[in-house]
């Protein structure tokens, strides 16, 4: 077992305070910065509201921060856990998603990210929280973060599939699936917080990371449910898929995009009329120059090339415009319910009529998170085409499994470890993870007390489990 780390005065883990908020918020902000294109193109996670608002929403949580008693206002570190009941493995159990944990980078290499880790888990397994099982989220290259949490013997869950769909336009369901949902009458908006956690709890009661049934209520009488999106055919087939404000609590807050953000900001309006002069005159000359040659080949390249420019710009003004338009950024889809032989044209209608309620609410795109080998995601996120072979094999399995139960649990893969991970997450057999279809996140999980008979070895989380949509917010 891995030896208890402490952390030596003047630094002290404590609980969080509302006085930590600025502090905590902060340090995600510097911590969280991702960039793109060697760095031309960079943004950071921001929060809307307090740095508690999302673990509010939960039963139970537990915020603990590192503070540096020598500087007041100053935190080290930073990691919080929401705790509820839900099912792991077929068994009802009381469990903390594990997120955050953040350590400022002038106080790494000092042990703080294992130690609080450790003091989170002590805590959460006494009185009041009594937690049995963990599990959090972690990007598959952050190696750093696997080989912490693989030393506190957590394993690898699942690869989770993340697919963004920008919602530039308004886009109708593919023709085939129109058809369907026409004849069964119609995608439904479910907006009772009973009627649709019933839907939901119907369609996953039971399997890995699903509330207990009484419990499902808890998201669907939130502000954030937008709605659950319904179409069944008469005939035993309903696909079903819900939807949820992501854009509330957190946000992405640009810092570069070619030059510092605020410098477009300042300069937008004077880009504007400069590309707009540019473009008079460019005009102006090219007409003058075609009138010269006298030839009604060279007014007809100019025609066409101006023609080119002005759609170019056309399109270049409507995106502008939309995103001036958005409200938010993210709008999250989840839980979806394919029961039936004829559920994917029906998941294809839902899917669609739940991404126009998105764009019309004002978001800027919806994302989506499941298991790589969720027998939905065939219909919901295709992968590209030089990735279709190996992703449609772990579909056919899951597939399946759901058609043979009619929309109940497809049958649990083998316990596994990631090839590419392995040095770093305990060594084990990697042969199953290394046939998953593409993924570019996991989940990890750890059993803390397990029950008379049962192996504190966890294998992987079913193919077709549920995802709170509360842990992304």
């Amino acid at each position: 077992p891995l030896s208890r780390m402490e952390v030596s005065p003047p630094l002290r883990i404590r609980s969080y305070e509302p006085r930590d908020d600025a502090g905590c918020k902060s340090l995600e902000h510097r911590a969280s910065q991702f960039q793109a294109m060697g760095g031309l193109v960079k943004f950071a996670f921001e929060h809307h509201h307090s740095f508690d608002a999302k673990s509010r929403q939960f039963p139970q949580h537990l915020i603990l921060v590192c503070a540096d008693d020598d500087r007041p206002g100053q935190l080290a570190g930073v990691i919080a856990a929401a705790i509820k009941t839900a099912y792991v493995h077929g068994v009802r159990r009381k469990v903390g998603y594990v997120f955050d944990l953040r350590v400022d980078e002038s106080y790494q290499r000092r042990g703080i990210g294992l130690a609080l880790a450790q003091e989170l888990e002590s805590r959460c397994t006494a009185e009041p929280f009594n937690v049995e099982y963990f599990y959090l989220s972690v990007n598959r290259d952050n190696a750093k973060a696997k080989k912490l949490y693989s030393r506190l013997g957590w394993t690898f869950a699942s690869g989770r599939r993340l697919q963004m769909g920008p919602l530039v336009s308004d886009k109708p369901t593919p023709p085939l699936a129109a058809v369907a949902v026409e004849a069964a009458g119609g995608v439904s908006r479910v907006t009772d917080p009973q009627q649709a956690a019933k839907i939901v709890a119907d369609g996953f009661v039971g399997r890995d990371h699903a509330l207990p049934r009484e419990a499902f209520e808890e998201i669907f009488t939130s502000p954030l449910f937008i709605g659950t999106f319904v179409c069944e055919d008469g005939l035993g087939s309903r696909a079903a898929i819900s939807l949820w404000d992501n854009a509330h609590f957190t946000g992405f807050y640009p810092i570069r995009v070619g030059v510092p953000a605020r410098w477009w900001v300042r300069a937008a309006p004077f880009l504007g009329l400069a590309a707009a002069a540019g473009a008079i005159w460019a005009a102006g000359a090219l007409f003058s120059a075609a009138a010269a040659a006298a030839s009604p080949f060279a007014v007809a390249g100019v025609t066409v090339a101006l023609g080119m420019c002005t759609w170019v710009g056309y399109k270049a003004f409507r995106f502008a415009a939309f995103v001036r338009s958005r409200k938010g950024f993210r709008a999250r889809l989840f839980a979806p319910v394919a029961v039936g032989p004829n559920w994917p044209p029906l998941m294809e209608g839902v899917v669609t009529r739940a991404k126009q309620e998105a764009r019309k609410r004002g978001f800027f795109a919806t994302v989506l998170n499941l298991d790589c080998r969720d027998p939905s995601l065939s219909v919901i996120a295709p992968p590209p085409p030089d990735k279709k072979k190996g992703a449609a094999d772990g579909e056919r399995s899951g597939r399946s499994a759901s058609s043979q139960s009619s929309g109940a649990r497809a049958a649990r893969a083998a316990p596994g470890q990631d090839g590419d991970t392995d040095a770093l997450v305990g060594g084990a057999s990697a042969g199953p993870r290394e046939e998953l279809p593409r993924y570019e996140t996991e989940f990890m999980h750890k059993l803390i007390a397990p029950r008379k008979g049962e192996s504190a070895e966890l294998g992987m989380l079913e193919a077709n489990g549920f995802l709170d949509p509360r842990d992304m917010s």
